[in-house]
């Protein structure tokens, strides 16, 4: 590749895709717009080590790969007359999307490749992942196997280093509103840098990942429930991470609210406790329980079986919770729809118990 051409090639031969049939319509001159206007004009390439790695896209029709670029000046990488490509050549599936218009996000922390993308070319298969990873530190991800993304828009992602977590922020299909045709939420998840993936169960998995819902709304207004964009403001020097803000930019899917949009601003608060059930249409939050009195991270889970109960150690000590609390639901109808396998209606008492205690059907 000369100095002041950036050339792309693909292994296979370009075809234009005919009505109805799977195909890509010129591919390079796609990948290669897909580079210049959102790698190049947007600065957004991170370094890592000595070389740059760009996510930039091979397009065939069974894989994608990854081209790793290098800087002839080591800084102004930006500057596509010094681009030159490295000799070195990734697998990209699931790194980057097959479509180089399909949103998504990626970040570089600490030499590692933090995504949010699809894995195939039809644009199904969500996934977050990390790439790149060292010594013992495997490759993870979290795909749509186990329900946890629906149909997900990445829009972006942010590393808050004194936490060690990295979160990205979406929208997509919120099944919890099953009662409404494809209701958008916008959600920001969160994984820990630490995770390694599960011993058993869960194995090159991710299992600190966590998702919240993001809402921008004032009042008895429909919301602004569709994520454009998100932007970061540190927090002030000395000032604890909870302090951090993050500017969204929403609009609707509401026709009401048709040409406007929204800006709202979250701080992301540690110290809760969610208690889910994983039903056959994806998971569901059952409770959502503020642990400390004073918003801290939550340090370490041990749940007791035996007794029910669950151990939540923090900054301040230990405290004991039970993983059950039926009797927060006062009517048939709270008890049920709650879809909490540890509780049920009691006809006889006319109350919502434990099905451990219950001395009649439920």
């Amino acid at each position: 590749m000369n100095r002041d051409t950036l050339r792309w090639s693909s292994r296979v031969q370009e075809k234009a895709a005919n009505p109805g049939e799977c195909g890509l319509h010129n591919a390079s001159d796609n990948a290669l717009r897909f580079v210049k206007e959102n790698f190049l004009a947007e600065d957004v390439v991170r370094p890592v080590g000595r070389s740059l790695t760009l996510v930039s896209t091979e397009h065939s029709y069974s894989h994608l790969t990854v081209q790793r670029v290098q800087a002839a000046n080591g800084r102004s990488y930006t500057n596509s007359e010094t681009l030159v490509m490295g000799p070195e050549s990734d697998e990209g599936r699931g790194r980057c999307p097959y479509d180089p218009y399909q949103r998504n996000t990626a970040l570089i922390v600490d030499g590692e490749l933090y995504t949010g993308t699809v894995a195939d070319y039809r644009g199904n298969r969500p996934v977050i992942s990390r790439h790149l990873g060292e010594g013992q530190r495997v490759d993870l991800k979290l795909d749509d196997t186990l329900g946890w993304l629906e149909d997900p828009t990445f829009i972006s992602s942010s590393f808050i280093p004194q936490e060690e977590k990295i979160y990205f922020f979406f929208s997509e299909v919120g099944r919890e509103y099953d009662f409404l045709d494809k209701f958008i939420v916008s959600r920001v998840s969160q994984i820990c840098m630490s995770d390694v993936g599960g011993q058993r169960t869960l194995q090159r998995r991710w299992t600190t990942f966590a998702k919240a819902q993001l809402r921008c709304q004032t009042g008895s207004q429909l919301p602004y429930n569709v994520l454009q964009d998100m932007d970061l403001l540190p927090p002030a020097t000395g000032a604890p991470p909870d302090d951090t803000l993050f500017y969204g930019i929403f609009t609707s899917q509401w026709s009401v609210n048709s040409g406007r949009s929204a800006v709202c601003s979250f701080r992301l608060k540690a110290g809760l406790l969610h208690k889910a059930v994983l039903l056959q249409s994806g998971p569901h939050i059952i409770e959502e329980i503020t642990v400390f009195e004073q918003v801290q991270p939550v340090k370490s889970l041990k749940l007791s079986i035996p007794k029910a109960v669950i151990y939540v150690g923090g900054s301040d000590g230990v405290l004991r919770l039970p993983t059950a609390n039926c009797s927060f639901y006062w009517s048939c109808a709270q008890c049920v729809l709650a879809r909490d396998p540890q509780c049920g209606w009691d006809p006889q008492s006319r109350g919502c118990v434990g099905v451990s205690v219950a001395t009649a059907p439920l």
